[in-house]
């Protein structure tokens, strides 16, 4: 019986702590869209609470208007150069999404993870993933963008159990 129980357990955490979706490719945008200028800066985790400090900063690339470096930093602010990734921010619709490039590793594949991206009156920022099995890896951007389209009235493909919440570090010198 402890066993059986100890399996339902284990089973249920693996359906609980998934992934984003992952695709090959970054979810098209609509045309004529700017990347907000609150999304630039140094962003850290506030929720869920984490043993460690968490701290990115998304930086604008000038010669790629609508990508973002996402740079993951160390509790000292230092970098982390093993936590660099590039991010692909699109609008659907109203609703801001970034998808985040991973190369992969010998267990898993690259392609990007996609998340619905939220500000909220305190300024805070929410990530929210896309739900993991929701479209096969070689779904085209454009497919999600026309999912996501077709599903803003309910945003049924959200995760929202899984929401991350963001707070803006203000910079030295900056008010």
């Amino acid at each position: 019986m402890r066993q059986l129980l100890l399996l339902c357990v284990l089973a249920c955490s693996v359906f609980f702590a998934g992934c984003p979706l992952q695709t090959d490719e970054p979810i098209l945008s609509d045309p004529d869209t700017q990347i907000p200028a609150w999304i630039s800066g140094t962003w850290v985790v506030i929720s869920p609470v984490k043993e460690r400090k968490e701290i990115y900063r998304f930086e604008r690339i000038p010669t790629e208007p609508m990508n973002v470096t996402v740079t993951g930093l160390d509790s000292a602010g230092r970098v982390d150069k093993d936590n660099i990734r590039k991010g692909v921010l699109s609008y659907v619709g109203r609703q801001l999404f970034i998808s985040v490039y991973d190369k992969g590793d010998e267990d898993n594949e690259g392609g990007y993870y996609h998340y619905a991206i939220a500000q909220n009156p305190k300024g805070n920022m929410f990530l929210v993933p896309v739900q993991e099995d929701l479209m096969p890896m070689n779904t085209t951007g454009a497919e999600l963008a026309s999912y996501f389209r077709n599903h803003a009235a309910t945003s049924d493909y959200l995760d929202r159990e899984k929401a991350v919440e963001f707070k803006k570090q203000v910079e030295a010198g900056k008010k």
